[in-house]
């Protein structure tokens, strides 16, 4: 059974990266996620997103980058 640091288990799920801030307070590049878990963040690990309730949640990119272990991208043609 395969683990991410995010929700322990690899979920049958998808996520899309949709937005980016700069955290002034600890000064890290943070990335926004919509998430098909649902508007909940019950599944994934508090310490390391910022959950908005509306199924999207913040985390460091950093953090994003530890957690990548299938990625797609979409390319203008």
């Amino acid at each position: 059974e395969e683990k991410t640091i995010l929700t322990g288990v690899v979920p049958d799920h998808a996520t899309i990266a949709i937005g980016r801030r700069w955290n002034h307070e600890t000064h890290h590049c943070e990335i926004m996620i919509r998430d098909s878990f649902g508007n909940k963040c019950d599944k994934l690990d508090l310490n390391k997103v910022i959950c908005n309730q509306d199924g999207t949640f913040w985390i460091r990119e950093k953090d994003l980058i530890k957690a990548l272990f299938f990625t797609s991208s979409l390319n203008d043609y």
